[in-house]
């Protein structure tokens, strides 16, 4: 009787050791579950974020090389402007220094300024063309950012909320 009194106490003890045991190792289990979703969730956040500011460099790049194009094209412009001004003082120049010849000296240099003006009016017409399309573009990039951004938005509501029902349906699970 002594002994099976000693068996039935240790096999109490084992049962309560081992109920002990798979209820540490439950609590553990859960503690992770809920470890591993808080990770996803965050590593989730940190990739939209990401991804987010590597759209908003590419847009600012973007902005930036339509803003250099625009000052390019002006500073061409400025440049033939001076560059039709220097032959009109030449020609001007020649005019009063020609002496037999002025006519056909004249003439030469009539020519070549109004070829440089027609050039200059040209170049004129191209750079507001090359400003138009650059803003455009750059209206597009703002519109399209704008669209990404609110779908962003979309996408991470719709995400958290998943997140949350998942997380209440393991609540309740346990």
């Amino acid at each position: 009787a002594a002994i099976s009194s000693s068996l039935e106490a240790q096999i109490t003890a084992v049962k309560s050791e081992a109920a002990d045991a798979l209820a540490a190792e439950a609590t553990e289990r859960k503690s992770s579950v809920a470890a591993v979703k808080g990770s996803v969730v965050e590593a989730r956040e940190d990739l939209r974020a990401m991804v987010d500011a590597e759209r908003v460099a590419r847009e600012a790049a973007d902005g930036a090389n339509a803003k250099a194009t625009t000052d390019a094209v002006r500073a061409l412009g400025d440049d033939l402007e001076r560059e039709v001004a220097d032959l009109t003082l030449e020609f001007e120049a020649a005019r009063a220094e020609s002496t037999g010849e002025t006519g056909r000296v004249e003439a030469a240099l009539e020519r070549e300024v109004a070829a440089r003006m027609a050039d200059a009016a040209t170049m004129r017409s191209e750079c507001a063309s090359a400003v138009s399309a650059a803003k455009a573009q750059v209206e597009a990039g703002v519109a399209a950012a704008a669209a990404a951004l609110a779908e962003s938005i979309e996408s991470e509501v719709g995400a958290r909320a998943e997140g949350d029902a998942v997380l209440r349906d393991t609540l309740a699970a346990e």
